[in-house]
């Protein structure tokens, strides 16, 4: 489900593949990177919140690996999920794929390596739902 675009170093992930994903309990973390004022509008279904200005704070490289330290603590009380490991697969989403694109590309420059962008964003998934 996860291959890599050869024309990016972060992968893209269709709507189709997005459901599969959607559907498979666990099979990815996925993070809707638009302002608060936009939720309104409607999420994807198992989506959780972090917006794009947060995303560097929030996938920043930890001191440790211990899930019970106090950044781990931090992350899942303000974003109310379990912070991905580096090598999780998340898939990001905006409105139309731009600012997607760009938590991908900082969520790599810190060192998670299983990244994707859903391109179509929520226009994409809520045109064809």
């Amino acid at each position: 489900m996860f291959s890599r675009s050869s024309c990016l170093l972060f992968g893209v992930i269709t709507k189709t593949e997005l459901e599969q994903g959607i559907l498979t309990r666990g099979a990815l973390t996925l993070i809707d990177v638009r302002e608060p004022s936009e939720i309104s509008a409607g999420t994807i279904p198992s989506s959780y919140m972090i917006p794009l200005g947060e995303i560097e704070s929030a996938f920043s490289p930890l001191t440790t690996t211990d899930r019970s330290d106090l950044q781990f603590r931090q992350f899942n009380q303000r974003y109310s999920f379990e912070r991905p490991e580096e090598d999780d697969p998340i898939v990001f989403y905006c409105r139309s794929g731009r600012r997607s694109a760009q938590a991908c590309s900082l969520a790599e420059r810190l060192g998670f390596t299983n990244v994707r962008n859903y391109e179509g964003g929520w226009l994409d998934w809520s045109a064809n739902s």
